[in-house]
């Protein structure tokens, strides 16, 4: 369901725009202030999924 509301294009994969479309930084802490842009914000929050990806890669209880 969720990937379903993420997946604009209904195509089975998620891309930038997909996720963009969905994903606003416009009211996060450091673009108010004028510290980070929203991409910047978007880099990082898409940054959690390729570490988290990473991690489970390198987990031997994940592993098949």
């Amino acid at each position: 369901m969720a990937f379903k509301k993420l997946d604009k294009t209904n195509n089975g994969v998620l891309s930038l725009d997909d996720i963009r479309g969905v994903y606003n930084a416009k009211h996060h802490p450091d673009v108010k202030s004028g510290k980070k842009t929203e991409d910047e914000i978007l880099g990082e929050f898409l940054e959690t999924f390729e570490e988290h990806h990473a991690q489970m890669k390198n987990d031997p209880k994940l592993k098949n």
